[in-house]
């Protein structure tokens, strides 16, 4: 079993995604890895948490990340918080895995 797949599930019409924020990043929007003791995917995004910016900047990454269109990702919990859920419309577990596991393979070859 992937152990990532703690942290997205299967939910109704898509999946769920529980995610791990590190806002204001210098180097730009990225999945960076998978946190085991919160099983969390974690990211960064360069907005800082402020008025909604670093939020928006995260549906933007996940769509980005997920091929999926940003009207396809919403935000279900975790507006003010690091740790966030998104729902994700139209994509399956297994899709969503292994895309979030290609984006952090990318980003820890660039690192």
């Amino acid at each position: 079993m992937d152990p990532w797949a703690g942290a997205v599930t299967e939910e109704g019409d898509g999946v769920g995604i529980l995610l791990e924020v590190s806002p204001g990043s210098r180097r730009g929007a990225s999945v960076t890895g998978y946190n085991p003791w919160r099983r969390r995917v974690q990211c960064t995004v360069s907005a800082p948490p402020r008025g909604g910016k670093a939020n928006r900047d995260v549906v933007e990454l996940m769509a980005d990340v997920l091929s999926v269109p940003a009207s396809a990702v919403t935000l279900s919990a975790g507006a003010a918080s690091r740790e966030k859920r998104i729902h994700v419309q139209n994509l399956m577990e297994d899709e969503a895995l292994a895309r979030l596991h290609t984006a952090a393979e990318s980003h820890s070859s660039r690192s």
